[in-house]
């Protein structure tokens, strides 16, 4: 597995802190941070304003509408990148993210698993981590 070179493609797609939790012969196990842009939190502020009769930043609003608004966007671009990653170096992946909640909206938390293909290694990123 090429560590440097994966920790590289991830910090070039917009990922930020990656770090190394284990590295094994067969799998490296990441974490990473996905952090929202401004035009991705006003999106999702819009929307929860738009589609919710909540009133602003109530924990209902938080809760049903702005936080999954978020959580779709970045499990989305995560699993793209990831993709990517799969494709360009051939291998396979598990991932894991951390639940968000009003105090930590501007970002997410991932966990990552990453074997080469032809490995046989079982990839569950809970078992790493």
């Amino acid at each position: 597995m090429y560590k440097n070179e994966v920790i590289e493609f991830l910090l070039d797609n917009s990922l930020s802190e990656v770090e190394v939790v284990k590295d094994k012969k067969n799998v490296l196990v990441l974490t990473f941070f996905y952090d929202f842009d401004k035009d991705e939190i006003e999106a999702a502020e819009s929307y929860a304003n738009d589609e919710g009769d909540y009133e602003e930043k109530s924990t209902e609003w938080y809760g049903e509408l702005f936080l999954p608004y978020l959580k779709d966007i970045a499990v989305d671009n995560v699993s793209d990148i990831l993709e990517e990653l799969s494709e360009e170096f051939s291998c396979s992946y598990d991932m894991k993210y951390d639940e968000m909640d009003a105090s930590t909206y501007t970002y997410m938390k991932y966990y990552v698993a990453i074997a080469s293909q032809d490995s046989d290694e079982d990839l569950d990123v809970e078992e790493f981590i």
